[in-house]
């Protein structure tokens, strides 16, 4: 019955190393496929020109009292207190988990 207890644990053990590894290595090539080139100096102040007259533009607009805030195209995000399915799985592991090493302890301390 201890080889079999030990076996589960060290089997969960590796799962949880493995998924752990699995993570980062999706992280680092984030991180890698998200930094590009910088783009030329001319261009990033063309934009920052057109932004700035924009701005202004909106600004003067808004003291005159030409613009009219627009109706919000969506409605207002509901509170869920629903749990992620990954969630309730891990839940449902945890609680099964805990049942089998009570029930296998009792048997090992029974005979």
């Amino acid at each position: 019955m201890k080889k079999i207890v030990s076996c589960g644990i060290v089997a969960a053990l590796i799962c949880c190393v493995c998924v752990m590894a699995q993570g980062k290595t999706e992280g680092e090539t984030a991180k890698a496929t998200t930094t590009s080139a910088p783009s030329a100096p001319s261009t990033d102040a063309k934009r920052n020109e057109k932004l700035r007259a924009d701005v202004q533009r909106l600004v003067s607009d808004a003291k005159a009292g030409k613009l009219k805030m627009p109706a919000p195209q969506f409605p207002a995000p509901t509170h869920r207190n629903n749990l992620s399915t990954g969630a309730k799985i891990g839940i449902i592991a945890a609680i099964g988990g805990t049942i089998f090493l009570i029930w296998m302890l009792h048997s090992i301390n029974s005979d």
